[in-house]
């Protein structure tokens, strides 16, 4: 297992992206490699915002 996916798997469950400036919403799509490769970005190269289950729910 690479650092990437214990760090992947010891994050709370995770509902979606969120741009914080557009507010558009994406899936999370496959953690372990967004964290080795590069965080998705949005509106003006800005990374997006991970959003919890917990915070989507709220």
């Amino acid at each position: 297992m690479t650092i990437h996916e214990e760090i992947a798997e010891a994050m709370p469950p995770l509902s979606h992206l969120e741009c914080d400036t557009c507010g558009k919403r994406r899936g999370v799509g496959d953690l372990a490699n967004n964290l080795r490769k590069g965080w998705p970005t949005c509106c003006k190269g800005h990374s997006m915002r991970l959003v919890t289950v917990r915070e989507a729910t709220a």
